[in-house]
């Protein structure tokens, strides 16, 4: 009887590199596409909420159901907070600043059941929301 081993294959490179070291996390380039609710999440590489969006959970729902935007600063949200966004850059609430991952996914599943988180659609990341 032969004994067969196999490993897993290595980890895809990130999407976008962004500042962010969660690495699983698909941080989208603000030229992309946006399709999806936008999850802005403002923090220094490797702060609290940085390290919260690495968690598996969180790192899942933000790529299933989100467009994840990384920031280490922004005019939108202070560092250490995620703010929400209808595709076309509608603001979807006031930032948030979860301390844990049980938090994050509670205010994102709070946003992703509103029907306006998913309505239209933005050739590129405008956090605006059609203001000229």
């Amino acid at each position: 009887m032969a004994l067969v081993g196999c490993s897993d294959p290595p980890d895809p490179p990130p999407l976008h590199r962004s500042g962010s070291t969660a690495p699983y996390v698909e941080w989208r380039d603000p030229a992309q596409a946006v399709t999806r609710p936008v999850a802005l999440v403002v923090d220094a590489p490797g702060g609290p909420l940085d390290r919260l969006v690495a968690d598996p959970d969180v790192t899942t729902f933000l790529n299933d159901r989100f467009h994840p935007v990384w920031a280490a600063s922004s005019p939108y949200a202070p560092v250490g907070t995620v703010r929400f966004y209808t595709p076309r850059g509608c603001s979807l609430g006031d930032p948030v600043q979860p301390k844990n991952a049980a938090e994050l996914i509670a205010a994102a599943n709070a946003v992703i059941v509103r029907p306006e988180a998913r309505e239209g659609q933005s050739p590129r990341l405008d956090l605006s929301c059609g203001a000229p």
